[in-house]
């Protein structure tokens, strides 16, 4: 075989790398803020004097990075008149005027950003542009700097919402962050998504114009600074009423703990923003002066815990009425605090206060003070109970204070609670302040025990308010043949020595 010499290889692999298609390079863009129409303080992405180089193409891939700085103290527009843009990064900085980022005249735009940065006193806005122009954005990473505010949809006319704004992976909000409306702010329409939220900032579901507005997250993390609002005062709807969502769609293994405030953020008639957690994971509200939110909390899959103080005020979900739903669980050590509507527990819902803890117990207590008739708590058929046992008697509890006779209900024909590493001892499950014993006796009456290999006996203790279990292990089958027969032979036995008599 003829062999090729390392001079012809080295010529071959130059021939080669000159015919080969040139790799994309990344590149870094940055807005030539001084190089603009006075008039309009407008520019167009894919004009090449919008850049500083000047540049020989405009952001156009995934590895660009845009930087859009700070211009004086004048608000600066950067139209985006392509039908789609991929970049890497976009960074907007500086404390001068607002930057908005638009759709072009009757231009339909995706803007897809990989991380997606505000540093800066100054707003970024996106929004639809003037005669027709939609803009949709697409983030995998948003970060919002201390002090910086995002706003999407802006509401000034003629611009008004956006078509879409979702972050697929991961939000950090330290600044203020705007919903003020999507998709024309329908109401099946007008949802944004920010992914795994941590939230040390501010955040306004709600704006001028923005009614039936959802904010959906894969989890809710943050710290006590954070808050969480349908809207302020400053950006209150024209029409006086709005109407909010935030959506925990979670399937986080690792329970996601949000230590900041879930608040209506406006006292007006005909306000409301309610809490819907969906999903197999476990979130939880640790606010310890619980939330103030008003329009309600539904549980419709995995678990929603509180943890709050004792304060008789307190109610880790806020007001308005609770429905845990097929699937969903109430957990937590905290108060939740009844404004008028009792807490549902639907058919193949739980109540389960220590369900977000890896170990350990909790008390889950249900304050009456503002429902001093009717129910507090009602369990359907196919709903329950589910308490962790542990040595030493020790256990869940659920409380009830304020409360009255016919605070809790119970399903006609009884209900089986469930138990989580069952044990023999005596353990109180519930406590009240104010029923009578005929209450107690009755509750107790209605209880079923289900744990596998044990046996459990329900009481009512009269001088303390409380109702108890006392759980036995059900002895083996061979355990019980045994004593069947050494009972058997005692019998026999006797039986014998009567005859011999």
């Amino acid at each position: 075989m003829k062999m090729i010499s390392p001079r012809c290889l080295a010529a071959l692999s130059f021939l080669l790398l000159l015919a080969s298609p040139p790799a994309a390079r990344a590149a870094a863009f940055e807005v030539d803020v001084n190089n603009t129409n006075e008039d309009t303080k407008t520019w167009n992405w894919s004009d090449l004097t919008t850049w500083k180089g000047p540049p020989s193409s405009y952001p156009a891939s995934s590895d660009d990075k845009v930087l859009f700085p700070t211009h004086a103290t004048e608000s600066r527009t950067l139209y985006l008149d392509l039908p789609s843009v991929t970049i890497g990064e976009l960074e907007a900085t500086g404390n001068g005027g607002a930057r908005h980022l638009r759709a072009a005249a009757s231009q339909t735009t995706t803007l897809t950003i990989g991380t997606l940065t505000k540093t800066g006193a100054n707003l970024l806005t996106f929004s639809n542009g003037t005669n027709g122009g939609s803009l949709s954005v697409a983030v995998d990473h948003l970060t919002i700097g201390s002090g910086a505010s995002i706003e999407i949809g802006h509401p000034a006319a003629p611009y008004g919402g956006l078509t879409a704004f979702n972050v697929n992976e991961t939000s950090t909000i330290n600044g203020t962050f705007i919903f003020d409306g999507v998709a024309g702010r329908d109401p099946e329409l007008n949802r944004i998504s920010l992914g795994a939220l941590e939230l040390n900032g501010t955040l306004s579901v709600g704006g001028r114009g923005n009614t039936d507005a959802v904010l959906n997250v894969s989890s809710l993390t943050g710290t006590s600074t954070g808050i969480l609002r349908l809207l302020s005062s400053a950006h209150k709807p024209a029409e006086g009423t709005s109407q909010g969502t935030l959506e925990i769609d979670s399937t986080n293994a690792t329970p996601a703990n949000y230590g900041g405030l879930i608040d209506l953020g406006i006292t007006d008639p005909g306000f409301a923003f309610s809490v819907i957690k969906k999903g197999e994971g476990t979130q939880i509200f640790s606010r310890s002066s619980g939330n103030t939110y008003n329009g309600g909390t539904i549980i419709e899959g995995g678990v929603l815990a509180i943890s709050t103080n004792t304060d008789s005020d307190t109610s880790g979900l806020g007001s308005g009425k609770v429905e845990v739903r097929n699937g969903g669980t109430l957990a937590g050590n905290g108060r939740i605090r009844l404004d008028g509507e009792a807490v549902e527990v639907r058919s193949g819902g739980v109540i389960a206060p220590s369900a977000h803890l890896a170990s350990g117990f909790a008390t889950l207590t249900f304050n009456g003070a503002a429902q001093p008739t009717g129910p507090i708590l009602t369990l359907e058929e196919g709903a329950t109970f589910r308490f962790r046992l542990g040595p030493d008697n020790g256990s869940d509890l659920i409380a009830f204070v304020n409360d009255h006779d016919g605070g809790l209900v119970l399903p006609s024909g009884g209900l089986t609670l469930q138990f989580e590493q069952a044990q023999e001892g005596t353990f109180t499950l519930f406590s009240f302040n104010a029923i009578g014993n005929p209450e107690l006796e009755a509750l107790s009456q209605s209880l079923l025990f289900d744990a596998e290999g044990f046996q459990g006996v329900f009481g009512y203790d009269a001088s303390a308010s409380t109702i108890f279990v006392t759980v036995t292990t059900i002895p083996e089958p061979a355990t019980v043949a045994l004593v069947m027969i050494g009972l058997s032979a005692i019998g026999w036995s006797k039986w014998a020595k009567s005859r011999k008599n």
